[in-house]
């Protein structure tokens, strides 16, 4: 889609602009690991837990100026949830955080 001066707009681009922060504890993935705790600080939970974590990053709209794919300005959106489960009392959830980001 061309926009004025020259420049062009892509709505739903397959790539990011921007790659992603690779060391970013928080980034939105998908993992499910094995977690063994040392020690922990909430009495009625176990000390062996499985993680869940999921979520993407989603490319909205990119304006290029003048078609250059190196350049330019992308809208996005990134969203997350991570969270716990107690494997020594597997009826526990100890519950999750979400994140949400603009991009």
């Amino acid at each position: 889609m061309e926009a004025g001066g020259g420049g062009e707009a892509l709505v739903l681009p397959d790539d990011d602009l921007y790659s992603t922060l690779i060391a970013d504890p928080i980034r939105a993935t998908f993992a499910l690991p094995r977690l063994s705790l040392g020690a922990g600080t909430i009495s009625a939970a176990g000390l062996a837990r499985n993680g869940v974590k999921i979520g993407g990053r989603l490319g909205l709209v990119r304006f290029r100026p003048g078609g250059n794919r190196d350049r330019g300005l992308q809208i996005g959106a990134e969203l997350g949830f991570a969270g716990q489960l107690d494997r020594e009392h597997e009826s526990d959830n100890l519950g999750g955080s979400g994140t949400a980001d603009g991009l």
